[in-house]
């Protein structure tokens, strides 16, 4: 039993040092510097009024990069409708199939309880910052919006969805070593 224990921690302690060891590198973007794993690539896009990019995981996920005006703000809600509506739509023959009826639709609307995702507000190189984390590791979206960048207006949004565990741990960390560009 003891044996058993000495090994797992070794395992653990081991896997520990392999991933903080992980080589780092810094990408540069017009607006903003972020710090990822060495073998993660950039790749540069022509957008027509907003800047478009990706960084591409080793594992070949893409990170889409989105800075200008109309940058996505995660503002994706899943309705949940009561069953006096289901009521209703059965009574005019209205397709059910792809809705979400709740005793309590207000409250689980509100909650986010159907999203894949959660949802918060942390600051980030003195800007405020809207995290979206997956409920599950590897099911669901994960990234980063800012607001108002800029004297422009402009926003900045990262997203990956569907990443494994190494992955999402790396764009966490690559997420708080957002540093944006003085001008």
């Amino acid at each position: 039993m003891r044996y058993t224990q000495l090994i797992f921690l070794l395992l653990v302690v081991g896997l520990s040092c392999r991933q903080n060891d992980q080589r780092k590198k810094v990408l540069e973007f017009s607006s903003f510097t972020i710090m990822v794993p060495e073998s993660w690539d950039q790749i540069r896009y022509d957008g027509i009024d907003s800047s478009i990019e990706q960084i591409i995981t080793d594992e070949g996920d893409s990170i889409n990069v989105e800075f200008g005006q109309y940058s996505a703000p995660f503002d994706d809600v899943i309705k949940v409708y009561s069953l006096k509506d289901k009521a209703h739509f059965d009574s005019i023959n209205w397709p059910t199939q792809e809705k979400i009826f709740s005793k309590n639709s207000v409250v689980e609307e509100m909650q986010g309880i159907y999203t894949r995702e959660y949802y918060m507000y942390d600051t980030i190189d003195t800007h405020k910052a809207k995290l979206m984390i997956p409920k599950k590791v590897g099911q669901g979206g994960i990234g980063v919006y800012f607001d108002s960048t800029d004297t422009k207006g402009n926003s900045l949004t990262l997203y990956g969805s569907r990443l494994d565990t190494t992955q999402h741990f790396a764009m966490l960390k690559a997420i708080a070593s957002i540093r944006f560009k003085k001008k």
